[in-house]
Parts: C-alpha cells; sequence; structure tokens
C-alpha cells in the first residue's frame, strides 16, 4: 500500500478563466450609448413641452383690446354695409369683391374709373 502523503488541492480541477474584456468593454459602452440616447429624447421632450407652455401662456392669450379689434375688423371684411344710399355706395365682405375683380375685371375697372379711382396692378 502506498502510503505517501499527498494533498489535495482544493483548486485542482479548476480551470482558471481568461476575463472577457471584450465583452466588458461592449456591456460598458452599450451602457453610456443608452444613458445618452435617454439623455437627448428627455432633453428634447423637456424643451417641447416647454416651448408649448411659453405657447400657451403668451402668444395664445390675447390682449381683451386684441379681441375687440379683430372682432371688428373681421366685422369689417364679411359683412354688407349700405355706406352712402344716396350713389348705391355699399360694402360687400373682401372674398366676394376678389371673386368679382377676377370674374368681372373690365366691369370693376370701368366703375372705378367712373369714379376717378384706379385700381394697383400687380407688376409681373
Amino acid at each position: 500500500m502506498n502510503t505517501s502523503s499527498h494533498t489535495p488541492n482544493i483548486h485542482s480541477g479548476d480551470e482558471k478563466a481568461e476575463p472577457q474584456v471584450g465583452k466588458i468593454w461592449l456591456a460598458i459602452i452599450s451602457v453610456i450609448v443608452f444613458l445618452g440616447v435617454v439623455e437627448v429624447i428627455g432633453h428634447y421632450w423637456f424643451l417641447g413641452v416647454k416651448d408649448k407652455e411659453f405657447v400657451n401662456q403668451q402668444v395664445l392669450r390675447k390682449a381683451p383690446e386684441m379681441v375687440s379689434m379683430q372682432t371688428r375688423d373681421a366685422q369689417l371684411l364679411n359683412e354688407y354695409k349700405l355706406l352712402d344710399p344716396a350713389i348705391g355706395k355699399i360694402r360687400i365682405p373682401i372674398r366676394e369683391a376678389m371673386l368679382l375683380l377676377v370674374t368681372q375685371p373690365n366691369s370693376i375697372k370701368s366703375k372705378l374709373q367712373s369714379q376717378n379711382l384706379q385700381i394697383q396692378e400687380g407688376k409681373k
């Protein structure tokens, strides 16, 4: 019988694994890129929310004078009104006036010329 003293090594049979540096660096870089993308998206989202708040607070809020002026302007541009019954002068909506000017240009020009008015024609 062989009685030689042989003490077993507790690490015998274990293979030492090489650290996988490539995978570690890939994971670190992936986390950094992910955090960067999240930061950029969050930053632009936050700016978008702040811009919308600014528009709602500043631009869309109208002074009462502005509202009344816009209402008066809309009435002037969109209503019929008898201005001078003696000569038959009336105000017509701007859209109808433009349509008449396009469909009956000679008639409108002759009426204006008879009243010593001129149409300013655009230069081409």
